[in-house]
């Protein structure tokens, strides 16, 4: 009994383990205590009345009495000894165990199985095999599941508000059936806010750096802010090389960082617990999201996340099982006042192109497509900033100018202050570009142009005078071309002569008469109109 009690004292300072029969009892050590106190204290009290005042049964408290407590002990010392004191003091120095089978160093056992082929039942036969007496494979197993389980410790993160966004990307996908026929899975990003698990959730194509920079732009216009920290996971698209002594962000995504002024810190490589409210999330929207995005047929990207927009409101404001709440409610009392506010303008990732001829046409050429440059540059070389939906041509260091990106091919993008004077006036001289200008100008100059491009053997005269008017139009502007013209479908001169006089004269400025109502001269002798319209034999 005795050895008993100190094995299991030792293993456990806080109970007792004492045999009875063929069964065991648990003794917590304050029933020790207290039996050990009142021994001493009442001495002529009875085993069964002790048992009675400190709830356990008379045999135990009949054995801790036989330990002669009064001998080992005093009140002040039970009062001060920690838990395994005490039981040094009633049952000495515990016993050396019985002889048992060897265990391994399950140290060097756990090393060998973290080998990318290594197998715990390989190990167990490798190890019996210069074992005398080894332990079967079953206890080998749970033995080692035992060491494993005490060794692996567990940190409980606590996340400030406005500190942490984790990131990551759902093993799920999503089809989409597009209207060809065929059907292409879509990713689902998922980013989780740290301390009030505020998600959000977005469909993309892919992982590359354009999908995940715009995923990235998306999570944070729907946060409506920016976290100090952002620990993503490491895919390519943003981290280059992982570790703690070199850390290689992807180029755009470090740009993203410093645009939206916040820090990239990724995960240690396969360390899921340190992104583990990111982990638990993706599992969230995984089983709330996804798994009913699934159960529709999808026919393109933009219905599949309208519908997930919607999913992911249920799923904020739904209520949390553990502590009151719901990730809506805590995101706008706890995360959202401790945001960053959003840079004035979205990033988007850039691609630099160095050292791009200017043709004779004064225009540059990238993928396919060939943008204008003043024509002075033309026979140099200029530097290129290509966005996904901007093209920034600059020389020395500085903008030149700007285009939009076209999405196809073989286009010409021309500015028109970019070409010389002969070019321009050529080509707004052409019958096409004249309707196109008029028809920018007004209804009325429009009409005037159509009237004079009339195909005959006037179109030429006419194409002469829309020219002259073109010119005009520089020197006047759009406005007073407009109401030059008005004026003259109004008073029925749209001659070219007629209507630059309207511009000289300024004629247009001025509000037009309106004619005065001829006069009625009534006397006996005027029949008036009505007589004639009687009909006389």
């Amino acid at each position: 009994f005795p050895r008993t009690i100190r094995d299991s004292c030792a293993r456990s300072p806080y109970e007792l383990s004492s045999a009875k029969g063929n069964h065991m009892i648990r003794v917590p050590t304050e029933i020790l205590r207290s039996v050990a106190r009142l021994c001493i204290e009442r001495s002529r009290l009875s085993s069964r009345k002790i048992s009675r005042a400190c709830d356990c049964s008379a045999g135990t408290a009949q054995k801790i009495r036989d330990r002669d407590v009064s001998t080992n002990l005093t009140l002040e010392k039970i009062q001060e000894s920690d838990d395994a004191a005490l039981v040094l003091a009633l049952f000495g120095e515990p016993q050396a165990p019985a002889s048992r089978s060897p265990r391994p160093d399950w140290e060097d056992v756990h090393h060998q199985m973290e080998q990318p082929e290594a197998t715990l039942t390989c190990i167990w036969e490798d190890w019996k095999e210069i074992t005398p007496k080894a332990i079967s494979y079953p206890h080998f197993a749970r033995l080692y599941r035992h060491w494993l389980k005490r060794r692996s410790l567990t940190l409980r993160k606590i996340h400030r508000a406005g500190v942490n966004t984790f990131i990551d990307y759902a093993g799920g996908t999503v089809d989409i059936h597009l209207p060809d026929g065929t059907v292409r899975q879509a990713c689902a990003f998922v980013a989780v806010l740290g301390a009030s698990n505020y998600t959000f959730a977005h469909l993309s194509w892919t992982q590359s750096v354009p999908d995940w920079i715009d995923s990235n732009n998306r999570m944070l216009e729907f946060f409506g802010g920016v976290t100090e920290f952002v620990v993503p996971d490491n895919l390519k698209s943003a981290v280059i090389h992982a570790g703690l002594k070199r850390l290689q962000l992807n180029k755009h995504y470090r740009e993203w960082a410093d645009h939206n002024k916040t820090v990239v810190l990724p995960a240690r490589v396969r360390k899921p617990k340190d992104k583990a409210t990111a982990e638990v999330g993706v599992q969230i929207a995984q089983r709330h999201i996804l798994w009913r995005l699934r159960k529709r047929r999808w026919h393109s990207l933009e219905e599949a996340n309208a519908e997930l927009l919607k999913l992911l409101e249920r799923l904020n404001a739904r209520p949390f099982a553990k502590m009151p709440g719901s990730r809506l409610q805590r995101f706008l009392e706890v995360d959202k006042p401790a945001l960053k506010p959003l840079p004035a303008t979205t990033y988007e990732p850039c691609e630099l192109k160095f050292s791009r001829s200017v043709g004779s046409d004064y225009h540059v050429e990238h993928d396919g497509n060939h943008y204008s440059v003043p024509h002075a540059l033309a026979h140099t070389t200029v530097d290129m900033r290509v966005t996904r939906t901007v093209i920034e041509i600059l020389r020395g260091g500085r903008r030149v100018c700007s285009h939009e990106r076209c999405q196809g091919t073989n286009q010409r993008i021309t500015i028109e202050q970019h070409m010389p004077d002969a070019h321009r006036h050529f080509t707004n001289g052409e019958p096409s570009a004249l309707t196109d200008w008029a028809r920018r100008t007004g209804i009325s100059t429009s009409t005037v142009i159509d009237g004079w491009l009339v195909p005959g053997s006037h179109f030429y005269q006419g194409l002469i005078s829309a020219r002259g008017l073109r010119i005009e139009g520089d020197a006047f502007g759009a406005s007073r071309i407009e109401s030059a013209c008005r004026l003259a479908l109004e008073i029925k001169s749209t001659t070219l002569n007629g209507i630059r006089t309207i511009l000289r004269t300024g004629s247009d400025l001025r509000p037009l008469k309106k004619p005065e109502p001829p006069r009625v001269i009534d006397h006996s002798n005027i029949r008036g109109a009505d007589y004639y319209a009687t009909s006389q034999d």
